[in-house]
């Protein structure tokens, strides 16, 4: 059927205000458009006296930025449900827009005020923990001796749903939480890549960690200073008052200068990745830079050669380890097998082999020479265990 662009709506789970048109996206299929022409392969289902779309928004915003609002375009018309829509513009996002983070956190979204609204039910597993409900439209868990209110959910439910495992699950859920909490705004991460942003997410929950540690120091220390109350002479009781008010006012501290810190670490990486100073595995190396300059008045920014040759040692490091590890059975499977093949073949694992010494003793080089400059210059230890200390950038 044909319809006018006055009448097509988009797909009711499609948040244009929170997750708007991609401009580039738009001008290459008006360009697409230009050349050859539209070609209809959008699907939608009957709304009042038009259409909404499942999907193929950019391209109904492109013809219409072409032709106005009076032009008609085809869409095949089908008795979609809810899921079935939502699941149409989960597919849009994936395919025709990329990852971006922003199409994760709009499709997430979406989902859970369904879930709020009705529109969707996924049950609840028997076996789920209780500290893993949530209730729709919060990302958040309910706080000791509030009422729960709307429909409950778990992320994992949410994660079948989308088909995502659990490290894409943790970061997207993860950053809609700490935006809900005042954390970490959702706007300072819309643009990024996926990469980056679990990084940042990472990086805050790291900084919130550490500062809940230190509250709860301070939590022990005001328990341990109403107990000398309770036992020390009355003449002692003000001065202990007044510490323990020091206690609690340095409790307080701690959560506000988190909240400060990753508030500036999202406004740098921003900055920062729009003008390609960093990479996203940077940026927890940017958090901590942050912490330590909020936290220390003496402290003085490490060079550029630091973050240089930092990177270096990890790289060094997770070469054959973590998920590496894997990468040697890989290695020894198919050089086993490709040495079966021909006597040519053989010689493309002993090459290989080969490589593999060499890099090696090129690689003793280059440390007996780190070493030797840096002999006399400090007290360095060379050990394999000290090697193993991380570094601070």
């Amino acid at each position: 059927m044909k319809f006018s662009i006055s009448k097509i709506r988009p797909n009711p789970f499609r948040d244009l205000e929170f997750n708007g048109f991609d401009e580039d996206t738009i001008s290459g299929l008006m360009a697409s458009i230009q050349d050859t022409g539209y070609w209809s392969n959008i699907t939608g289902r009957p709304h009042a006296d038009g259409v909404e779309i499942a999907y193929g928004h950019h391209r109904i915003e492109a013809i219409r930025r072409l032709h106005g609002d009076d032009f008609e375009v085809e869409i095949a018309v089908a008795e979609l449900d809810d899921r079935t829509m939502l699941k149409m513009m989960i597919a849009e996002n994936i395919n025709q827009r990329g990852n971006a983070a922003a199409n994760e956190f709009e499709t997430a979204r979406a989902l859970v005020h369904a879930i709020a609204d009705g529109r969707i039910e996924l049950p609840i597993p028997e076996d789920a923990k209780t500290e893993d409900i949530r209730y729709a439209p919060s990302f958040c868990a309910p706080k000791s001796g509030d009422l729960a209110s709307g429909p409950a959910y778990t992320f994992e439910v949410l994660a079948d749903f989308f088909g995502w495992d659990n490290g894409k699950a943790r970061y997207v859920f993860g950053a809609l939480e700490l935006d809900e909490l005042g954390t970490l705004p959702i706007g300072q991460l819309m643009g990024m890549s996926t990469a980056a942003v679990k990084q940042l997410v990472d990086a805050t929950r790291s900084r919130l960690q550490s500062a809940e540690r230190a509250q709860r120091l301070e939590d022990e220390r005001i328990a341990a200073l109403e107990q000398q109350i309770a036992q020390a002479p009355v003449q002692a009781a003000p001065e202990v008052k007044e510490k323990i008010q020091a206690a609690k006012v340095a409790k307080s501290e701690h959560l506000t200068r988190a909240n400060r810190d990753i508030k500036e670490t999202a406004s740098t990486v921003r900055d920062q990745l729009e003008k390609r100073e960093i990479t996203s595995r940077a940026i927890k190396d940017v958090a901590k830079e942050i912490e330590l300059k909020n936290s220390k008045p003496d402290y003085r920014p490490p060079p550029p050669a630091a973050r240089y040759v930092s990177s270096h040692k990890r790289r060094c490091e997770a070469f054959f380890e973590g998920s590496r590890g894997e990468e040697i059975d890989q290695i020894v499977g198919a050089a086993r097998d490709i040495a079966l093949i021909s006597k040519d073949a053989l010689d493309l694992v002993v090459g290989l082999s080969k490589s593999l010494r060499s890099l090696a003793e090129k690689s003793t080089d280059v440390a007996e020479v780190l070493e030797g400059q840096l002999e006399g210059l400090t007290e360095a230890d060379f050990s394999s265990e000290a090697a193993e200390l991380e570094a601070p950038f």
